[in-house]
């Protein structure tokens, strides 16, 4: 299963917040995407865009994603490597080996 939470802290403990999101998933094998307050998906088929990069890097453990939406390389930033995130020229994807559990 693959999970998608957008959590928020009133009193600035985000990570007290992912972590009760984290504790609703027990399935060791489930995956979480955990999303920012302004994010969105640009394609119509974002569920097995993920899932296609979750079984094409099966001993990855942890998966990151950035976009911009400005072509500036002084806004966007300098010397950022990674692979197409989905078809969008200003989003890239990172895979770490950190397993999880």
């Amino acid at each position: 299963m693959l999970w998608f939470f957008n959590p928020y802290s009133f009193n600035k403990k985000l990570f007290e917040a992912w972590d009760q999101y984290m504790n609703l998933v027990r399935d060791p094998n489930d995956w979480v995407c955990m999303r920012d307050g302004d994010t969105m998906f640009m394609l119509p088929n974002w569920g097995h865009q993920i899932k296609h990069y979750i079984e094409k890097y099966p001993d990855t453990g942890l998966f990151t994603c950035y976009a911009y939406l400005h072509r500036n390389a002084f806004i966007a930033g300098r010397g950022l490597d990674g692979v197409d995130c989905g078809g969008n020229a200003g989003a890239k994807s990172g895979a770490g080996q950190i397993r999880l559990g």
